[in-house]
C-alpha cells in the first residue's frame, strides 16, 4: 500500500491529506463507495487545489493506538475490538473493493469518540488485487495491538489471536469465525470455595483432636496425668461453645466471600468504553518522526472555530415564521424590472454593472467582489458535492446537497435539503424543505459555514 503514498499530512483543519503519486490513478467507483452510508471507511473528499490528493476529515475520530493505551479493557470489550476491526476489513471484501487498498497502519486506523465505532482509511486507487498483502498487514495489526494493550483476564483470548496470526496459513475469514464464536471457559469459583472449607475442616478436626478427643482417651483409658489436668466440665462446655460458633463462623465465611466474590466480578466486568468520551478529540493526532515515504507535516491551526463547538447567536427581533414562503404572498409580490429577453432580474440601479445587479453571497470575514458567490440561477445550489452543486463548500459537516437559494417572482428564498448538520437564517435553523425569505444582510450559516446574502 505504502509504495501508492507520496505523502501523509494532518492538515490544521482536522484532516488527514494522501498525496498519491502520480503514476495511480483515483478510482471513482471506490470513491463513491467510500462515501456511501453503513461504511466503517473514513469519508473523503478530492482536494481541489492539489492534483492526486484525497482528504479524509478526522476531526471526530482518535487514532487506534491512542485509544488502546490511555484505557484498560476488560476481556469482553477487547474482544468486541478485535471483532470490530476484522468486521470492518471484511466489509471492503463483501462491497467487492480491493482489500490491498485498506491503509492498516496503527497510526491512521481510528475509533470514532463518540460511537466508539473502528474508521478505517481505504486509497481509492485501481490496482491489482494483493490478499498476501493484506492479510500480513492485518498480521502486524493485530500483533501491535495485543502488544500495547492492558486487559483484564483476557489471557486466554490473547493467546487465541498470537496463535492465529503466528500460524503458517492465515484467513481473515476464517479468523473472524473463530474470533465471533470464541467462548471463554467458565470460571471455576468453586474451587475457593472447596480451599476454604478444606481450610476451616483441617483446623476444626485439629482442635477436636487436641482438646476433646485427647482428653476423651485419657479418661477411658485411665491415664492418671491426663485425668489429673482436666476439668471435664469445663470440657464439656467447651465443646458445647466451640462447636456453635464454629458452625457460625463457617455459615459467615461462605456468605462473605461469595459476596465480595460476585460484587469483583461485576466490578471487573462493567464496561471501560462509557469513560471514553472525556478524551479530547484535539490532542489525539499522532506524533509522527519523518521516515521513508510516510512524513508529517506540522501545520499552524489558524481556524480556532473548528475546535470549539459551533452555537448560534439567535436575533431575539427576528421571526422566522414571518420569512416563511407562500403562494399567496408571492403572488402579491412583482417583478418590478426584468429582462425578459435574458430571463434574468434587475433588482438595483441601472447604473450597475450586470454583475453586481446579481445578489451575492460571501463568507463571512471577507471583503472585496473577488470572494462573492454571485447567486446566476434561478435555483441556486450549495453542498459539498461538486456534481450536483452549483457552489462547493468542502468541508465534512456539510452534506452533499445542502441547501438551495431560489429566485420566485424577483424574491429570493432559501431552503434546507434536510441536511445532516441543517442550515440557519439569521442564527435560526430552518425547517428542511420550507422556503425562506432572504433580505439583504441576512446571514447564513450552512453547518458550521457562515456566510452573508447581499
Amino acid at each position: 500500500m505504502l509504495n501508492v503514498i507520496d505523502n501523509i499530512e494532518f492538515t490544521g483543519d482536522n484532516y488527514a491529506a494522501f498525496t498519491i503519486n502520480s503514476e495511480s490513478i483515483i478510482d471513482n467507483y471506490q470513491f463513491s463507495i467510500i462515501n456511501s452510508s453503513g461504511s466503517n471507511l473514513i469519508n473523503c473528499v478530492k482536494d481541489r487545489y492539489k492534483a492526486n490528493c484525497i482528504l479524509y476529515y478526522i476531526g471526530n475520530y482518535l487514532p487506534l493506538k491512542k485509544f488502546i493505551m490511555e484505557n484498560i479493557f476488560s476481556r469482553e470489550d477487547f474482544k468486541k475490538l478485535i471483532e470490530q476491526i476484522t468486521t470492518s476489513v471484511l466489509w471492503i471484501k463483501d462491497e467487492k473493493l480491493i482489500m490491498s487498498n485498506v491503509f492498516l497502519d496503527m497510526n491512521y486506523v481510528f475509533v470514532d469518540s463518540y460511537s466508539h465505532d473502528i474508521k478505517i482509511v481505504y486509497i481509492p486507487v485501481a490496482l491489482d488485487e494483493n490478499i498476501n498483502s493484506v492479510s500480513d498487514d492485518f498480521r502486524s495489526l493485530l500483533k501491535e495491538i495485543v502488544t500495547i494493550s492492558k486487559t483484564r483476564d483476557a489471557n486466554e483470548l490473547i493467546g487465541f489471536i498470537l496463535s492465529s496470526v503466528n500460524a503458517p496459513i492465515f484467513d481473515i475469514v476464517g479468523f473472524q469465525k473463530q474470533i465471533m464464536s470464541f467462548s471463554y471457559k467458565p470460571k471455576i469459583e468453586e474451587n475457593k470455595s472447596n480451599d476454604k472449607v478444606k481450610g476451616f475442616v483441617i483446623t476444626f478436626l485439629s482442635v477436636i483432636f487436641l482438646c476433646i478427643i485427647i482428653p476423651l482417651l485419657g479418661n477411658i483409658l485411665n491415664i492418671s496425668f491426663v485425668k489429673n489436668i482436666i476439668d471435664y466440665k469445663a470440657l464439656a462446655a467447651f465443646s458445647v461453645m466451640f462447636g456453635m460458633s464454629s458452625i457460625l463462623s463457617f455459615v459467615l465465611c461462605l456468605v462473605v466471600g461469595n459476596k465480595k466474590s460476585k460484587q469483583k466480578a461485576v466490578e471487573e466486568n462493567k464496561s471501560d468504553f462509557n469513560n471514553l468520551s472525556s478524551i479530547r478529540v484535539h490532542d489525539s493526532i499522532p506524533k509522527m518522526v519523518e521516515t521513508g515515504s510516510i512524513r508529517l507535516k506540522k501545520e499552524k491551526d489558524t481556524d480556532t472555530a473548528n475546535c470549539r463547538e459551533y452555537t448560534p447567536v439567535i436575533n431575539e427581533d427576528f421571526n422566522l415564521e414571518d420569512r416563511k414562503f407562500s403562494r399567496q404572498k408571492s403572488q402579491e409580490i412583482l417583478c418590478q424590472d426584468s429582462d425578459d429577453e435574458n430571463g434574468t432580474r434587475v433588482l438595483f440601479n441601472e447604473g450597475e454593472s450586470e454583475e453586481t445587479k446579481m445578489p451575492y453571497i460571501i463568507k463571512s470575514g471577507d471583503e472585496g467582489e473577488t470572494n462573492r458567490i454571485y447567486i446566476e440561477k434561478d435555483v441556486f445550489r450549495i453542498g459539498r458535492d461538486t456534481s450536483v452543486s452549483d457552489f462547493t463548500i468542502m468541508k465534512p459537516t456539510v452534506s452533499k446537497s445542502h441547501a438551495a437559494i431560489s429566485c420566485v417572482n424577483g424574491q429570493y428564498y432559501l431552503s434546507d435539503n434536510n441536511s445532516s448538520n441543517g442550515t440557519y437564517l439569521n442564527g435560526v435553523k430552518l425547517e428542511p424543505n420550507k422556503m425562506y425569505k432572504l433580505n439583504h444582510g441576512d446571514s447564513i450559516i450552512f453547518a458550521k459555514e457562515n456566510y452573508e446574502f447581499f
